[in-house]
């Protein structure tokens, strides 16, 4: 993103590499943060170009896309998906955004995101949180589209990104989160980047939901039971992109997931007597995490994995 900002302003080149690294040494991070700001117009409609040639694949195939992008003309466009996705998410989790200082630069950058749905960005005084729905809903129309698991990775990265900014958007992505996951991907790419993808989509799905251990009970009791017992099947209906394949991703993430979630329940208070709806809560949140292990314990008896068993045993090396 900082070459194409660069680029934009065709200052003189000191000599620096092909690739623009020179360019880049010749702006402070002032100037770069404000150029990339106002390219993202640009690079929204090249996403909206790019992302209609998957559209029209759906719209001729009955709802399929071509996951494997086998031809030429499909996989130029599935890594221009990729590259436009991975260089808004950049932009958006660039440290200097998180400085007061660039917020003007960060509004301007969600600004023309929230445009591109025709969101009224003519008040100067709009807030970035009054914009976030907006750029999430644009944000959102792409999921339905995406060729491959990678190209949802970095959808999410965008929208953690953003997200990061405004609180009120986490209940929202999370439930993207989960619609990525209930997703059947013809392409996951290699293993190292299906793990990576999948554990990112389960950690922002849980955490950021609206009742953390819900979520983990919701995936492992609708998904991960799909894959034990006598009747169990090699992938869960609920979740496809759960399968004996992918269960160590799904396992380390939910365990992971669980370990923070019961460290957070609060212990007792040994200066006050809790209230009934206090004791209430808190043997609730403790039922409903006992209820997530004892379906993870379960998995290691069915599965002879190694790796799941060292997940399952980070719990019981939790400190009170």
């Amino acid at each position: 993103v900082c070459w194409f900002a660069c680029q934009s302003r065709g200052r003189p080149s000191s000599g620096g590499g092909k690739d623009g690294g020179g360019k880049i040494q010749l702006f402070s991070v002032d100037e770069l943060v404000s150029m990339t700001a106002n390219i993202v117009g640009s690079l929204c409609e090249h996403l909206e170009s790019t992302s209609g040639f998957f559209q029209a694949q759906l719209e001729e195939n009955d709802g399929i896309v071509d996951m494997q992008c086998t031809h030429d003309d499909h996989a130029i466009h599935c890594t221009n998906l990729d590259l436009l996705l991975r260089s808004m998410a950049t932009f958006f989790a660039w440290p200097p955004l998180s400085d007061p200082h660039y917020s003007e630069q960060l509004f301007t950058g969600l600004k023309s995101l929230a445009s591109r749905i025709g969101h009224a960005t003519g008040q100067q005084s709009a807030s970035i949180p009054e914009l976030a729905p907006s750029v999430h809903r644009y944000l959102q129309q792409f999921s339905d589209s995406l060729p491959s698991l990678s190209s949802a990775h970095l959808l999410a990265k965008l929208m953690v990104a953003i997200g990061k900014t405004s609180p009120s958007l986490h209940p929202l992505i999370s439930n993207s989160c989960q619609g990525l996951l209930q997703r059947k991907w013809g392409a996951m790419g290699t293993n190292q980047q299906r793990s990576d993808a999948l554990e990112y989509l389960i950690r922002y799905h849980v955490e950021w939901s609206e009742d953390p251990l819900e979520a983990l009970e919701t995936i492992t009791g609708d998904g991960i039971t799909d894959l034990l017992g006598e009747e169990a099947s090699e992938e869960s209906s609920s979740y496809p992109t759960l399968s004996s394949a992918t269960l160590p991703c799904y396992y380390r993430a939910l365990m992971s997931g669980l370990v923070g979630q019961m460290k957070a329940i609060p212990p007792p208070s040994k200066k006050t007597t809790p209230t009934t709806e206090e004791c209430l809560e808190r043997f609730h949140l403790l039922e409903v995490s006992a209820k997530v292990l004892y379906i993870l314990v379960n998995v290691v008896k069915s599965f002879d994995r190694r790796t799941m068993l060292s997940s399952a045993l980070k719990v019981w090396c939790m400190r009170p």
